[in-house]
């Protein structure tokens, strides 16, 4: 390991990134659904999602991770 590297400021930084490129996953995928009728993206949803709430377990991430439970719909509530 890089000395130079802090490992708590490194688990900040991929909780906050990680969170981010899923979500953008999962709003592509809905996005290629929805426009395109490419439905067999909707696939992956469950497997973006629980990387989402894997990265949302991070403190820092609690707010979000608050508010995405409140307005997800409640099947997606059941991969956390």
């Amino acid at each position: 390991m890089n000395p130079h590297i802090d490992k708590n400021d490194f688990l900040f930084d991929y909780a906050i990134l990680g969170a981010q490129r899923n979500l953008k996953i999962l709003g592509v995928f809905a996005r290629l659904s929805i426009k395109f009728s490419k439905d067999r993206y909707l696939d992956y949803i469950p497997r973006v999602w629980g990387y989402i709430i894997g990265n949302l377990k991070h403190p820092v991430l609690s707010d979000l991770q608050s508010w995405l439970l409140e307005v997800m719909p409640d099947d997606m509530k059941e991969y956390k």
